[in-house]
């Protein structure tokens, strides 16, 4: 990885604090008294994102079939 590329700024920015209330709950829930992880905030940065990965949903239906999501998958995997 090159200098630059590891000193640039993140592309999505994660939430910062202080947190919404919700949010602030469910990161208490989820990291017991830690710091959210920067995944977890960004994730909470896009409201249904965070609520499909909270709900463990994240491969919802969307626009493939599933024969096409398994495809997709096995060509990136």
């Amino acid at each position: 990885m090159s200098a630059a590329m590891s000193e640039a700024a993140p592309r999505i920015a994660p939430l910062a604090p202080p947190y919404p209330p919700e949010i602030q709950a469910q990161f208490d829930r989820i990291m017991r008294g830690a710091p959210p992880l920067v995944l977890f905030r960004v994730m909470a940065g896009h409201s249904r994102a965070w609520d499909k990965f909270c709900a463990g949903g994240l491969l919802d239906p969307g626009p493939l079939s599933l024969r096409q999501r398994e495809i997709v998958i096995d060509r990136t995997c």
